[in-house]
């Protein structure tokens, strides 16, 4: 991917995080109470983080195992497990963000004992994500590797001998 498809894709994370971080300080908190603006936004991009390294890691998976017509089964199976120990990792990362950054008002009041609550309720829904985040890494991967402006072979475009 090029520079600034990195810097679009942050751009977009960002503006993402802090749209429903505004929406969080607009409509109050869980029982109605004022958000500070400043700890919605800190809530909102602590909860993108772990998506930020998904997208990272499915990026990477992309152009280590491709999923290719002559090969689809090893390299599922390697992305498919590489996304459960991914969704894991996203729920301690989480977890971790929520106990230490985000203010005691919008976290849980265990984040810890989160975990296996929401690895049950939005694992296979997270998992689904990762899934589409590394197809369509494994689609840009692809295309950023085709070289492009070279003729095809056999037309006259280069010497011959």
């Amino acid at each position: 991917m090029s520079r600034r498809g990195v810097i679009a894709l942050l751009a977009v994370w960002l503006a993402i995080g802090v749209g429903t971080a505004l929406r969080l300080h607009h409509a109050g908190g869980v029982f109605g109470e004022a958000v500070p603006l400043g700890d919605s936004i800190v809530a909102q991009l602590a909860a993108g983080v772990p998506w930020l390294l998904a997208a990272v890691v499915a990026w990477w998976a992309a152009g280590r195992w491709p999923i290719r017509r002559d090969e689809v089964l090893r390299p599922f199976t390697i992305q498919a497990w590489l996304g459960l120990v991914v969704i894991v990792g996203q729920q301690v990362v989480l977890a971790a963000l929520r106990a230490t950054v985000v203010a005691p008002g919008l976290r849980p009041l265990d984040p810890w004992g989160a975990i296996m609550e929401e690895g049950v309720t939005r694992g296979p829904a997270a998992l689904a994500v990762y899934g589409v985040i590394a197809f369509v890494a494994g689609v840009l991967r692809r295309s950023d590797a085709r070289p492009q402006g070279v003729p095809a072979a056999g037309r006259g475009a280069g010497p011959s001998s």
